[in-house]
């Protein structure tokens, strides 16, 4: 009898949960994010289409750390004369940035002529990255109700990384109980009182932006190795070999479908690592032929593909890994405008590609 008591609990508990306690449900969640969350934790659906619809920026940068380290957007507007705003949050890859083109930049009235997606390696082709552990919250509050792009790519079983049956399983059984968007209110409870227990007499998103900078790249050892937490258990899959052109491997051909639908040009930059302690770069042998079959997949579909590996970029420039150092991101940003002007000045004044 006890374990019937218990076994009733622990499933009927959560539905409990979904009927009493829930938020009232809208096409694009807005209700996931927090207040305070889009100061201190990038681009979201509610607050990044307004900025974009007021700025009606030329050229829009979208993702990760090695973007947010690496391009001011104010100094490339100085040194271009072009409008440009940045959709990004680190520790994001594919999956995000797919949504961030669909859910925010797409539906724009006024789009950008050029987006450029800063990427590292192979990461354009590895759908799963990211999705699952502590970036599901994330990676669900960008999504409207029905994405059929993500189902097709994440949970296909012809998907050259796919996530597995027990992540298919647990996605299923949030969406059953209501996980996917009933714990926002109850988590965004228990981190107000937490950040009004740290100080006392400071707002809550002042508080979560304080936070974020005292933990923020800026502030981590310098002598930390490449892309740390990369390999840990949440990142389900390896990332990819080969190049493959299949609209179930990744979501970069429907990027470059929105693109072309939408009318902008997409540009995916891959940065420069950073130099082992020998003066070497390391790279996988394996990595060469990929990039050139990615070049040409893109170049056929009015993409590009620019990469600086072998670009002079100073050794002191980078800080922890492969990130750009604070004091040094104007510098970078200069170089990042010099060095692709001829390429991007005639996208963005209105020439074909």
């Amino acid at each position: 009898r006890r374990l019937l008591v218990f076994l009733a609990l622990a499933l009927l508990g959560p539905l409990l949960l979904r009927l009493t306690g829930r938020e009232p449900a809208t096409e694009e969640k807005a209700e996931r994010i927090p207040p305070g969350f889009e100061e201190a934790n990038g681009a979201d659906l509610t607050r990044t289409p307004g900025i974009l619809e007021r700025g009606k920026p030329d050229l829009v940068f979208i993702g990760d750390s090695m973007l947010n380290t690496r391009i001011d957007e104010r100094v490339f507007e100085a040194e271009s004369g072009y409008r440009s705003e940045r959709v990004s949050r680190s520790s994001t890859a594919t999956a995000i940035w797919y949504l961030y083109l669909k859910n925010i930049i797409a539906p724009l009235e006024v789009k950008p002529k050029v987006v450029v997606v800063f990427f590292r390696d192979r990461f354009l082709t590895w759908p799963t990255y990211r999705t699952t552990g502590i970036y599901r919250a994330y990676f669900e509050s960008l999504q409207l109700s029905s994405e059929p792009v993500l189902d097709q790519v994440l949970w296909n079983p012809e998907t050259a990384a796919p996530v597995g049956l027990r992540a298919r399983f647990a996605h299923e059984l949030r969406a059953f109980y209501g996980l996917t968007n009933q714990p926002t209110h109850a988590h965004g409870k228990l981190t107000d009182l937490a950040f009004d227990l740290t100080q006392f007499g400071v707002g809550k998103a002042s508080r979560r932006s304080q936070m974020s900078a005292r933990f923020g790249l800026d502030n981590l050892r310098h002598d930390l190795g490449d892309d740390v937490g990369t390999d840990m258990a949440w990142d389900s899959a390896e990332s990819p070999i080969a190049f493959s052109e299949s609209a179930n491997a990744s979501f970069l051909p429907h990027m470059l479908d929105l693109a072309r639908e939408h009318g902008f040009t997409l540009c995916f930059y891959r940065v420069k690592r950073r130099c082992d302690v020998d003066g070497t770069r390391g790279d996988d042998p394996e990595l060469p032929p990929y990039l050139a079959d990615l070049g040409q997949f893109l170049q056929e579909r009015g993409a590009l593909l620019i990469d600086e590996s072998n670009e002079p970029i100073p050794a002191e420039w980078y800080s922890d890994g492969d990130h750009i150092g604070a004091a040094q991101r104007p510098d970078y940003t200069r170089f990042f405008w010099n060095r692709n002007r001829p390429v991007l000045e005639p996208l963005l004044s209105g020439e074909s590609p």
